[in-house]
Formats: C-alpha cells, sequence, structure tokens
C-alpha cells in the first residue's frame, strides 16, 4: 500500500540519513586539500566491498561484526574498481551504485634503435662484436656454425693439373682470382701464368687453360689484380715484379730495385696507382706507375722500368739491434697512406704510414706495431713468423696467419691491442712460410691453407663467440685468448696446400704441392652425400668433400 509524504517513519530505520547537519572545519588545514568536504560515512558503509543491499527489517540486517576484508589474488590495477558512493547529510537516498571502471592503458612498446653501418664498423674498431645487428636478428642467427664452412665440395672434373710451356708438370706457386669475372690466375715455377674458367659448367671448364701468359723466367711467387682486372702484377723469384696487360698481354712496367726474390705485390684498392711489395732483403717499397721511367727491352719485349717512390727497411722498429734485414712476407693496404707488414722471424704486424715516413734522411719507423699473442710473450717460447695478412672488406679487421698453428685476429685500427681472438683445426698447420689464406668476398670465411693437405675454413662472424648463444663453438687458451673452430676440406690434394683465392662467385681455388688446382663448390646435398655415401663402387673417387 502506497504511503503519503506526511506518513509516519520509523527514526531508527538505516534506509536514512541522519537530518543535515553543517560539518565542521578543522582548525589544522590538511597538506593537500579534498575536492569535497565528506560527510560521516555510516556504519553500515565500513569495509563494505559489495553493492548496497536494502535490508527489509531488522532482522535481516547484518551482525555487528565487521565484514573481513576480501582477498585479492592480483594486483588491483587489473580489475575493476568500484567507487561506493557516500551518503552524506542532508543527500536523497542512493538507490543503485555509481561503478566507476578504470581503463587500463598499457605503456607502449620499447622501441630498439638498430645501430647504424657506422656505429657498427666502430664497435669493430674498438675490438667489440660488430657483425650482428641486435636482438631481434640474433633470433634468427644460423644455430649452426659449421653449415657455413662444410657445404663445399669438388668435383674430378674440378682438378687441373698444371704444366709448363712444354707440358711438363710443374709447381704452382700462387693463385688470384678476378675482380669482376670468374677467371683465376695461377702462376707456376716456370714463371708461366695461366688463366682458367671457375664458373661452374662454363667452357672451356676448370680442367683446361683460358688463356697463358709467360711473365718471368722464374717462379712467381704472388699476383694481384688491379680493380677493373686490367693490369696484373706478378712478383717473381729473379728480383723483379711487372704489371701486364691482360687485354692486351705485354708487360706495361718493370718493377727493378730489390736485391732478392720478391714475396708479396699488392695494388692499393683506394688508388690503383700504387702498389706495394715486399722481398727476401727486408725492403717495403711502394710503385708509382704515374712517375716516368726507364724504357728497356727484354726478350724482344719492350717496357717501362720504374724506380719506387719510397723505400722503407723493414728492420727499422725491431727490439733486437742485431738485425739488420728481414724476409718481408706480407704487405697488405689498410688506406691509401698505410701498409702493414709482417715478417718471417716474429709475429709482429708493424704498420707504416707513407706520409709520415717522407724524408729521405731521418729512419722510417712504424707508426703502430701490434701486440704479440699472449703465449708470444712467455721467455721459454720461441716467436713464430707470419705468413700472410687478410684484410677483412669494411677493413675494420686484419687476419694473420701464423707458423703456430693459428689465425689470429686484430683489429686494424688498434693494432696495439694485441690479437682478439684466434682460429685453430687439429688438421691445420702452416710448416712453411709458402702457406697462405685468403677472405671471402662477403668476409664471412677465412681460407688457409695447411701442411696436412688441407683446406681450412673458418667463419669469421663474431657472434659465435657469444657463449650464451653458441656454446661450445669456441675454446678458450690457457692465456685466456678464445680460439674458434673450423672445418676442412679433404681428399682434394695429396701434399702441401699453398695457396688459396675466393672467386667472385663463392667458389674457392686451392693450389698444392702435388702440381694441382682445385675448385671448391658450394652444395650441402652434395657435400652431405660425400661425406655419408662410403667408398661403395668408387663414388668418392678423384672427389673432395668439407668436414669438422
Amino acid at each position: 500500500m502506497p504511503t503519503s509524504e506526511n506518513a509516519s517513519i520509523d527514526p531508527t530505520s538505516s534506509l536514512l540519513s541522519p537530518p543535515a547537519a553543517k560539518t565542521p572545519k578543522p582548525s589544522i588545514h590538511a597538506f593537500f586539500t579534498p575536492r569535497r568536504a565528506l560527510g560521516p560515512i555510516p556504519q553500515n558503509s565500513v569495509n563494505s566491498r559489495s553493492s548496497r543491499i536494502h535490508l527489509l527489517s531488522p532482522d535481516d540486517s547484518p551482525s555487528a561484526r565487521g565484514v573481513k576484508r576480501q582477498r585479492i589474488d592480483s594486483s588491483p590495477i587489473a580489475k575493476r574498481v568500484s567507487d561506493r558512493p557516500s551518503v552524506l547529510f542532508g543527500e536523497d537516498v542512493v538507490e543503485e551504485d555509481e561503478r566507476v571502471e578504470q581503463e587500463l592503458v598499457m605503456p607502449p612498446p620499447r622501441q630498439r634503435v638498430q645501430p647504424s653501418m657506422g656505429i657498427r664498423a666502430l664497435t669493430r674498431s674498438l675490438g667489440g662484436l660488430g657483425m650482428g645487428l641486435g636482438r631481434a636478428q640474433r633470433r634468427i642467427h644460423c644455430a649452426e656454425w659449421s653449415r657455413e664452412v662444410v657445404s663445399y665440395y669438388s668435383r674430378p672434373c674440378d682438378r687441373l693439373q698444371i704444366q709448363d710451356s712444354e707440358g711438363m708438370p710443374t709447381l704452382p706457386f700462387s693463385t688470384e682470382a678476378c675482380n669482376t669475372n670468374s677467371l683465376v690466375a695461377i702462376g707456376c715455377e716456370s714463371g708461366l701464368v695461366r688463366l682458367v674458367e671457375s664458373a661452374k659448367d662454363e667452357a672451356p671448364g676448370f680442367t683446361k687453360s683460358y688463356l697463358t701468359l709467360q711473365c718471368h723466367d722464374n717462379a712467381i711467387f704472388d699476383m694481384s689484380w688491379s680493380p677493373d682486372d686490367h693490369l696484373l702484377a706478378t712478383a717473381s723469384g729473379d728480383q723483379t715484379g711487372r704489371i701486364i696487360d691482360v687485354t692486351q698481354q705485354r708487360t706495361l712496367f718493370q718493377l727493378r730495385d730489390h736485391q732478392n726474390t720478391l714475396k708479396q705485390v699488392n695494388f692499393n684498392p683506394f688508388n690503383p696507382s700504387l702498389l706495394a711489395t715486399g722481398a727476401r732483403d727486408g725492403f717495403l717499397n711502394i710503385w708509382d706507375t704515374r712517375v716516368s721511367g726507364m724504357t728497356v727491352t727484354e726478350n724482344n719485349e719492350t717496357m717501362t722500368a720504374l724506380r719506387p717512390v719510397q723505400s722503407i727497411n723493414c728492420a727499422n722498429g725491431t727490439t733486437n739491434k742485431t738485425i739488420k734485414s728481414v724476409s718481408v712476407t706480407a704487405a697488405i693496404w689498410l688506406s691509401e697512406n698505410r701498409v702493414a707488414t709482417s715478417t718471417e722471424g716474429t709475429s709482429y704486424i708493424r704498420l707504416w704510414d707513407l706520409k709520415s715516413t717522407g724524408a729521405k734522411r731521418r729512419k722510417k719507423l712504424p707508426v703502430e706495431t701490434s701486440g704479440l699473442p699472449p703465449h708470444h710473450n712467455r721467455p721459454e717460447k720461441r716467436h713464430f713468423g707470419i705468413t700472410c695478412l687478410m684484410l677483412s672488406p669494411d677493413t675494420q679487421r686484419l687476419y694473420a696467419v701464423c707458423k703456430d698453428r693459428n689465425v689470429y685476429t686484430y683489429s686494424s685500427n688498434h693494432l696495439a691491442m694485441g690479437p682478439l681472438h684466434a682460429y685453430s683445426h687439429p688438421k691445420y698447420h702452416a710448416a712453411t712460410f709458402y702457406v697462405k689464406g685468403a677472405i671471402s668476398r662477403d668476409g664471412r670465411t677465412l681460407a688457409v691453407g695447411s701442411s696436412d693437405s688441407v683446406v681450412a675454413l673458418f667463419p669469421t662472424d663474431e657472434q659465435y663467440f657469444n657463449s650464451s648463444l653458441y656454446h661450445g663453438y669456441a675454446t678458450t687458451a690457457e692465456s685466456g685468448l678464445k680460439i674458434g673452430k673450423g672445418a676442412v676440406m679433404v681428399r682434394g690434394h695429396e701434399k702441401e696446400v699453398t695457396d688459396v683465392t675466393w672467386t667472385k662467385e663463392g667458389e674457392v681455388v686451392s693450389i698444392s704441392d702435388d702440381m694441382g688446382a682445385r675448385c671448391w663448390r658450394r652444395g650441402g646435398r652434395v657435400a652431405e652425400k660425400m661425406r655419408e655415401g662410403g667408398e661403395e663402387e668408387g663414388r668418392r673417387h678423384e672427389w673432395g668433400w668439407g668436414e669438422l
């Protein structure tokens, strides 16, 4: 039955608030001023987290004991927050709760800025790991480092028997691939240079010579192509070097000033008019083809004889004052005006600045000398010479093939720090100074000859030295230097492998004292079939493959 406004109401009912009353102002103000002054909270609203329930009678009301506080399993931020309306004096009764839902705002994801090429190059120059691009790239990084170095094979038709101009077998001493095409030059003991085709199934094939050039009357120990492949420079045992125009098949320049066998020749990739040669007389000579020379005639061939524009005694700067000369085993350009050299007597690498060594009356000294490998500093250990130097395509890493069974990695901008790490393999052994190496065009793989009749391959990606990502790849020597693993290409040669080179397409060409040359091609399935196929029916006859 409905009631009128004048009907009597029980004053003890909890459904209504007491009459309106003014809230006294406190004498001390709070530090934070509230937005509105709240009246006293009724007792029934204390510790109540559930919705307001309208009680029908006093018997249905809860007991005087307070309701226990409800447990919260998770953070209150992750759940809805309910604000109960406070009952103020003088306000009407609120029939329903006013729920305020707090919207969860998630913070924006953290954006990882990938390092630029300049930052990566700087990191590598300071000795850090600069090959990786960040955490995201590490996740998709090749989990098996061995796949990069064991997927090579060589067919029977990929073997070339080296012969002289009279068709007699002869020893090859050097090989160098062209920069712009698939041809490979091989220099032999008789002074003959032959060009062969390394591309797969291309005429005339690897077993026949594409072109032959009689450059010297003595062995050719090193060769270097100009950046455009028009010129070929040679270093010979007749104490001279030559620059040959391959397109015209004639000698343009003769390099004559050394007093002993030339061991190294290199075009300057930053300025092709300059060349560097190193010889057993201990001198590093710099040549400039723009300088006029003397016209000479040899073997009915007219050429220009050049004199070096700079000549540096590489024995300068050695700690042993009794040494007057040392054999230069490697001379490589690090920049347009900087050349790094190595010798047969020690494992030091010396850096020469051609601008600072220009004064003829002043004794020319290296601007920087590399630190020795840690175990070479021990008194009971003898020094081992370096047979070859290799520069990475980004010019930040310098690799040295040492006779102590290791290939050392240096920061080209901080040689004095010593080697950063090394590479080794049980079957890799450089017993002579004829063993050399080469780095692939992309800089990811080192190929090194060996006195154990194999070609050793080492991946250069420095992420593999991260033990948390690639457990078991690198070992730590007693000196604390990390040593990375590699693979070898077996059954391709029968004697010492002396020199290797990388072609434009990524093949490896190796030469050996067995008077043969091999072309190694990449093909994981073929290499795996050779490794696991066995010797049945002669399927492995004259084949070569990669294995750990």
